[in-house]
């Protein structure tokens, strides 16, 4: 029988989605978050601190076995409220808050955009793409172009022939503009946007699949904040900033808590389609342990308890060994401080460069009790 968001879950899901938070620029997520949490949305109401650290993550300590140290100055969010983040936490759960996107480096005269790619976008991928900007009052809708038509003779700029891989300085916006000062009236350069898709969150002729912009990513953000109020202890949860910039983020927020342990949510490539190359992951397959991402893997301790506590339920699980050294957000909480033991768990997921991508809701829910089972049972902590 297949596992399927309920209708309340998957609203929220879509309002999650539907947030434009490109990597380095995840305010309005980020506030959706905070409001969340001082309206009381997720359950904590007294039970827990937060604060927005200096490159943006938004750090939680939640539990009644947190100690706040009061000799620290507190920080303060964008909504303007301050807290105090305190040590004593012995996990802290981190996933990303940031999806790829464009940020705006020239307006020319007549109104169009130039655009530098953030993330993991591609020239040719974003070509023909809708895109949205955050305006200084609304959301400004644009369209991706070349500057000219690839193969139709015409030389390049750089000199080389017109099969060339297309670049980034070579794309325009279109955002219906006649003007340089009517686009100013709403985006500037370092004006931020991402990739739109249609319909937020679109479901698959199968009842537990689910596509939308970055929703692996986004899923992620939205898992641990369903987790919030669902786990006791003295739990911190990190939701990362600039995680598409080499893990960036992730690493003061670690040594800000200070946690035995860190478990490191994230997007796996599922491999069970014609469109990669062939690996284990598949969607449907069950929630993913992280051997081994960038530069650096998960405990193997660690990694053996997962398994074991998985196993022992019945709990499938599979499991992934990355290509590459890149800094990542597991390998950047891994080496804050004098080093932290991690866990890397994903969430398998189709993804085209540049366009929608596609989770199973299956994967999503077993991922979360998964993950609320270890930190439930302190697998790894004693």
């Amino acid at each position: 029988m297949e596992r399927v968001f309920n209708e309340e879950e998957l609203a929220e899901l879509a309002r999650w989605v539907a947030a434009i938070a490109p990597t380095g620029r995840e305010d309005s997520l980020r506030a959706m978050i905070l409001d969340g949490l001082q309206r009381g949305g997720s359950g904590l109401e007294g039970h827990a601190t937060w604060e927005v650290d200096a490159l943006g993550n938004l750090v939680v300590a939640a539990g009644t076995a947190r100690s706040v140290r009061s000799d620290e100055s507190a920080s303060s969010g964008p909504t303007g409220t301050q807290t105090g983040i305190g040590t004593g936490i012995r996990v802290a759960i981190a996933a990303p808050l940031d999806e790829p996107g464009l940020v705006v480096t020239h307006i020319d005269e007549d109104g169009w955009l130039r655009v530098e790619l953030l993330g993991e976008l591609t020239p040719a991928g974003v070509v023909g793409r809708q895109v949205a900007f955050r305006g200084r009052t609304r959301t400004v809708w644009g369209v991706v172009a070349p500057e000219r038509r690839r193969g139709s003779g015409g030389s390049s700029r750089n000199g080389e022939g017109s099969g060339g891989e297309l670049r980034a300085d070579e794309l325009f916006v279109d955002v219906g503009a006649t003007s340089r000062s009517q686009v100013e009236e709403e985006l500037s350069p370092g004006s931020a946007g991402v990739i739109w898709y249609g319909e937020v969150l679109a479901r698959g002729l199968s009842g537990d699949r689910l596509s939308g912009k970055a929703l692996g990513r986004r899923a992620l953000a939205y898992l641990v904040y369903t987790l919030l109020s669902r786990v006791e202890g003295a739990i911190g949860f990190i939701f990362a900033a600039q995680s598409l910039l080499g893990g960036r983020g992730v690493q003061p927020a670690v040594y800000r808590l200070r946690p035995d342990v860190l478990i490191v949510l994230q997007p796996v490539p599922s491999a069970d389609w014609p469109a990669v190359p062939k690996g284990e992951v598949r969607l449907g397959g069950g929630p993913v342990l992280v051997v081994h991402a960038g530069a650096a893997g998960s405990d193997r301790q660690l990694l053996a308890r997962a398994q074991e506590w998985a196993t022992a339920r019945g709990l499938q699980v599979q499991r992934w060994v990355a290509d590459g050294r890149t800094a990542t957000d597991l390998s950047q909480g891994a080496w804050a401080g004098g080093g932290v033991r991690v866990l890397g768990l994903g969430l398998p997921v189709r993804a085209v460069t540049g366009g929608p991508e596609t989770i199973c809701a299956g994967d999503w829910l077993a991922l979360r009790d998964l993950l609320a089972g270890l930190l439930q049972d302190q697998v790894g902590l004693n």
